[in-house]
């Protein structure tokens, strides 16, 4: 478990698909304080029955732990008060006619966060974008404290990496455990 001291230990996952669900879980699991927004009904219907809306081994008890535990909560939008100091986005990617990928669900993404970070918030882009893509160009974001901001998308590299890994880890090495029983 996290320290209660560490100073961001409070996340907000945005898009609760098959990487930001069980990051999100997992993150809290580990002693996080999770907040997921995603702008499906039918994943905010599922997640309030503790559904999830994929299969993973394990998902759906975890899922039902946090829950009840209180470390991980959703919503359909950004609450308007949000003390969190990290911001992830998962949100997908998809393909659009012209063969390039649509960056429309990036960028609300980053409009809602900017309405409610503070200063010295971090914002970890997981979706996958072209290397050379600035989230600023559309449109320079601006908080609502007038900050102006852009995102780091080399750091989820490292970030979702430990966070992915550590989940793996620990599926792989309670399989072993049991399959020595």
């Amino acid at each position: 478990m996290i320290p209660e001291e560490f100073p961001d230990s409070r996340i907000c996952i945005v898009g609760l698909g098959y990487v930001g669900l069980t990051l999100a879980v997992e993150m809290a699991a580990v002693g996080f304080q999770v907040h997921g927004v995603d702008v499906r009904d039918d994943i905010i219907g599922g997640l309030e029955k503790g559904e999830p809306h994929f299969w993973e081994e394990g998902l759906t008890e975890r899922l039902r732990l946090v829950i009840s535990q209180r470390r991980f909560t959703f919503s359909k939008r950004m609450p308007a008060t949000m003390d969190h100091s990290v911001f992830i986005i998962t949100v997908g990617t998809p393909l659009g006619p012209d063969g390039h990928a649509r960056l429309d669900m990036i960028e609300n993404a980053t409009r809602e966060i900017a309405s409610v970070m503070r200063e010295g918030a971090l914002v970890i882009l997981r979706s996958t974008v072209d290397a050379r893509y600035d989230v600023t160009a559309p449109g320079a974001a601006t908080g609502h404290h007038g900050l102006a901001w852009g995102l780091t998308w080399w750091i989820p590299a490292l970030a979702l990496a430990v966070a992915y890994f550590w989940y793996l880890f620990r599926s792989f090495a309670g399989k072993v455990r049991a399959s020595h029983h």
